[in-house]
């Protein structure tokens, strides 16, 4: 007998972010990263113009872009992304 999944089948990982840990969507087929706007500060965000969509085909609205560390276990890496 098999036992129905209760879990869902996406990919999270921990990673540190602005000092907090976050749980982080992995998404490999993503062209970009997202990171909610208001984990970024305005200063630190530049102007974007690029059009993003979703796989469903609507758009993702973004304020613009930057680009801020983050750390995944020991690993130390700059993320560019989209807020």
């Amino acid at each position: 007998m098999l036992k129905a999944q209760t879990q869902t089948s996406a990919a999270y990982l921990h990673a540190r972010v602005n000092g907090r840990i976050r749980q982080c969507l992995l998404d490999s087929g993503a062209d970009v990263s997202l990171i909610p706007s208001q984990l970024v500060s305005d200063d630190k965000i530049t102007p974007d113009e690029r059009r993003l969509l979703a796989a469903n085909n609507t758009t993702i609205h973004i304020y613009g872009q930057t680009s801020m560390p983050l750390t995944v276990g020991k690993q130390r890496l700059s993320a560019p992304s989209q807020p």
